[in-house]
């Protein structure tokens, strides 16, 4: 009964997720769409041990099984809404200035770009300072 009950709440965060997205893919991006809901429902998978759904009896697996259904659902339209932009030529942002998709241009909006570009070139600097 966790289980689905912790599932049903990331599928909740999904679906409002998905119709910003659908509303507005840029925006929706930049709020890590991939990276927040998404992930976390992947790691929560991940822990879930679905054969204690069995010592749960038959009520349990029901919702488990319903709230799975519910999450699928949810990610093929998550999986169409990011094909859309993919599958089109102008990756379906027309209109949309170089600046406002890669605002720090080292990785997304979040600094964690910034972070790993300092990090990667600390041990050069060292060996530099060194020599």
């Amino acid at each position: 009964e966790t289980a689905a009950r912790l599932l049903g709440t990331m599928c909740d965060l999904i679906e409002v997720e998905c119709v910003k997205a659908e509303c507005d893919l840029l925006a929706a991006c930049r709020q890590s769409l991939a990276h927040g809901a998404l992930l976390a429902t992947r790691y929560i998978l991940a822990e879930i041990d679905f054969n204690a759904g069995c010592k749960e009896g038959r009520a349990g697996q029901t919702e488990l099984k319903a709230t799975l259904a519910r999450l699928l659902e949810l990610l093929s339209r998550v999986t169409r809404v990011a094909l859309a932009s993919i599958a089109s030529p102008d990756g379906a942002l027309l209109g949309t200035s170089a600046g406002e998709l890669a605002p720090d241009r080292l990785g997304g909006g979040s600094g964690q770009g910034a972070a790993a570009a300092a990090a990667a070139a600390a041990p050069q600097q060292i060996q530099e300072e060194i020599a």
